[in-house]
């Protein structure tokens, strides 16, 4: 009997998590599965799994959009989760877009009226069933009021991409086509292959097949002896050696990729992924900067009859440059304090007030501003301030059109979300002239959006 006894202290709780993973819809796991192989949707819900097992009461818990990633069977399985941790006498505070998960509160706060600056404002703060007979912008979609209606003529071409037996991961041999010209997504439940098929098949094929090919040609004549200056200094390989060693890397990188084979790429020249990472590692990054514009608008100035007198060019109304940047803070607009236990605080610089120039550069004004002035601007504004400007007003009029209007010209990256910075890679490559078909990839990129 204390046998049994202390195989059920053991058995018991790990049953219990066991039948709560396999709740949360995550029973086809191994158990021996590697965390990075997971997908976002997955991890979640497993970090929600080791909530539900903890079964403590009078917490707080506090979820931002845990439906990222997640069909609507696997939002109603996290719903039905969430609802039992309520009753064991939480709190459940949910920052969520999703429809059914806004259907299933008890209360409702929306802010508004619109993002960034333009908003943070409590448009509503109440029961569920008053929040429906609102007007807010969340409601009206709600009710039907407004509707997403989306339409655009496009000609998908006759050229199709062939994968087949992709097996890599969840993959199961799968066979799919993939008409170039067209407008693909790939759906599905969490967990089942999609980022696996569409970024480590078939983008990391794309992008990575030459460079591929050409490391495994140089090993191959490092292997009969050839040194490296040999291989550097040797002539142009005749056409059927080279497409001998070309066929032998593309089935070595198929099984690396796990694919039999993926067909009918010849007309692809470029390949983009857009994906949510930070559109820069410093705070000196910002979306003019990044996009190009800021490139135009240091011309303008350098291009007024102020700024040819004293001899300025396009350097100087750049705040990366020692030429025009603030001395004291190098052009970033503050400091940085360092606080030994506490997080770092963000100060404007004493000398430029924030602005980030030299007092002379920032006397330069083109139409009453200073470029520090500009920088300080709502995309929609500089808009409105460059419409006779045609290739800025372009570049800043796609920004409004992707709905980044509400952001500022010179706003830090680290201040912008995943979403924010996912759209303006977007505009970016949207400016640039690719020669060649294009394949753009983009993993979710609805989330964080209403």
């Amino acid at each position: 009997e204390k046998d049994i006894l202390l195989i059920q202290r053991i058995t018991t709780p790990l049953l219990d998590r066991t039948n709560t993973i396999v709740d949360l819809g995550l029973g086809y796991l191994n158990l021996n599965r590697i965390i990075t192989t997971l997908s976002g949707g997955e991890i979640q819900r497993l970090r929600l799994t080791k909530q539900l097992g903890n079964k403590l009461t009078g917490i707080m818990y506090i979820l931002d959009e845990p439906t990222i990633g997640l069909d609507d069977r696997e939002i109603e399985k996290v719903i039905k989760s969430i609802r039992t941790l309520q009753e064991m006498g939480n709190t459940i505070i949910v920052v969520e877009h999703n429809e059914r998960f806004i259907k299933n509160a008890d209360w409702i706060v929306e802010i508004g009226p619109r993002a960034g600056d333009f908003g943070g404002e409590v448009m509503y703060n109440g029961p569920y069933d008053e929040f429906l007979k609102t007007d807010t912008l969340t409601a009206q979609y709600m009710n039907h009021k407004k509707v997403i209606d989306i339409n655009f003529d496009h000609n998908p071409t006759n050229d199709t991409i062939k994968i087949r037996k992709a097996s890599k991961f969840n993959l199961n041999n799968v066979d799919v086509d993939i008409r170039l010209g067209s407008f693909t997504v790939i759906t599905g439940s969490s967990g089942a292959g999609k980022t696996t098929l569409m970024y480590e098949t078939l983008y990391k094929f794309l992008n990575e097949k030459e460079k591929f090919v050409q490391s495994y040609i140089r090993l191959q004549l490092l292997k009969k002896g050839m040194s490296w200056e040999e291989i550097i200094s040797a002539p142009i390989m005749k056409k059927d050696v080279y497409e001998h060693y070309e066929n032998l890397a593309t089935q070595e990188f198929y099984t690396e990729l796990g694919v039999e084979s993926i067909r009918g790429i010849d007309e692809v020249k470029n390949t983009i992924y857009v994906d949510q990472t930070s559109i820069g590692k410093t705070p000196r990054s910002c979306p003019s900067t990044f996009i190009g514009t800021f490139d135009h608008i240091r011309n303008l100035f350098a291009g007024t009859t102020q700024a040819k007198y004293l001899g300025f060019n396009n350097g100087h109304f750049s705040f990366n440059s020692n030429k025009g940047a603030c001395p004291a803070c190098k052009g970033y607009g503050y400091k940085k304090i360092e606080l030994q236990f506490l997080p770092d605080t963000y100060v404007d610089c004493d000398l430029c007030k924030g602005k980030r120039y030299k007092p002379e550069i920032l006397a330069i004004k083109r139409n009453g501003k200073s470029i520090s002035e500009i920088l300080d601007m709502y995309v929609v504004d500089a808009l409105e301030f460059f419409k006779e400007i045609d290739h800025i007003k372009e570049e800043l009029q796609l920004m409004c059109d992707i709905g980044l209007g509400y952001i500022k010209m010179g706003q830090p990256a680290h201040t912008l979300s995943g979403g924010e910075s996912q759209r303006l890679k977007l505009v970016k490559h949207l400016l640039k002239d690719y020669r060649g078909h294009t394949v753009y990839f983009l993993d979710e990129p609805t989330v964080g959006l209403h």
